[in-house]
């Protein structure tokens, strides 16, 4: 877990897993191009975040889930979110009934 996850919101939302054993599904590539995600480019997405169909309630996953989404810009994102929520250290991603932020 980041050392900075949970003092500013959603913020530092990341982390990284060290496996019991070997995996037999194939890797991810990180991405290093700054200049990519671009608007509505489909993106895949792990996690374990909330898997409620409501904003009012909150069910966390406790399986590691996937979603495809496609990219959208910080501010557009913060124009659905709200502006307090969205920062500069998130990515936003969004399709029919999913998201990701």
């Amino acid at each position: 877990v980041h050392p900075l996850y949970g003092s500013f919101g959603y913020s530092y939302d990341a982390m990284i897993m060290k496996l019991a054993t070997p995996s037999s599904e194939p890797y991810i590539m990180l991405n290093l191009n700054t200049s990519v995600p671009v608007q509505d480019q489909e993106l895949w997405v792990l996690g374990f975040g909330d898997t409620a169909a409501s904003e009012r309630d909150q069910v966390l996953a406790n399986v590691l889930n996937e979603v495809d989404v496609q990219y959208i810009s910080n501010d557009v994102c913060a124009t659905d979110y709200g502006q307090n929520l969205i920062h500069n250290d998130m990515l936003c991603a969004a399709g029919n009934g999913k998201d990701s932020w």
